[in-house]
């Protein structure tokens, strides 16, 4: 949740972050209803929908990240530092992208081995004791994973509820 800041000493002008959020998720609902209806329609979606994630979940500050995951239940932990140091060589050799000083300066992420396998395929991440060990700029496709198995479901749901009411309508003319 990103909280915006009210200063009363300046007017307002636009629309407030609340508007601007709820005008968002009243959208999203809308097209999740014209989406449903086919699996080409769905997955064309649900590809929007994640490629829009991505953009705003890679501009929120580490902060926010952490905050968002345990708000959506996604118990991914940071490591503590004396775990990186611990660590170091072999975060270095397996993660793409990080070097021994940006080791140093960003979070680490202990996931559970199945719920990053793509990474694990990859071979992106350091894997020990069932759990992989996730640089921050990778931790994303985990949340991607997660929001893309629960947005398809609820379209799941939401064609058949669709479906259940055109056949009301339908029985209801006849």
């Amino acid at each position: 949740c990103v909280c915006s800041t009210k200063d009363d000493r300046k007017p307002q002008t636009g629309p407030s972050e609340y508007e601007k959020r709820r005008k968002d998720h009243i959208s999203h609902f809308i097209l999740r209803l014209a989406y449903c209806q086919t699996e080409d329609l769905r997955r064309w979606f649900i590809q929007q929908e994640i490629d829009l994630f991505r953009y705003r979940f890679n501009h929120l500050p580490s902060k926010n990240i952490r905050e968002f995951l345990q708000y959506n239940n996604l118990h991914y932990h940071t490591i503590s530092i004396d775990e990186k140091k611990n660590l170091m060589d072999k975060l270095v050799t397996s993660s793409f992208a990080v070097s021994g000083s940006t080791v140093d300066c960003q979070d680490f992420y202990k996931v559970p081995f199945q719920d990053a396998l793509d990474l694990v395929r990859t071979r992106k991440v350091y894997l020990n004791g069932g759990y992989v060990y996730i640089p921050h700029q990778d931790i994303v496709t985990i949340v991607l994973n997660d929001f893309r198995t629960r947005l398809s479901k609820a379209l799941a749901v939401e064609e058949g509820s669709t479906n259940d009411a055109k056949i009301d309508r339908n029985n209801a003319v006849n």
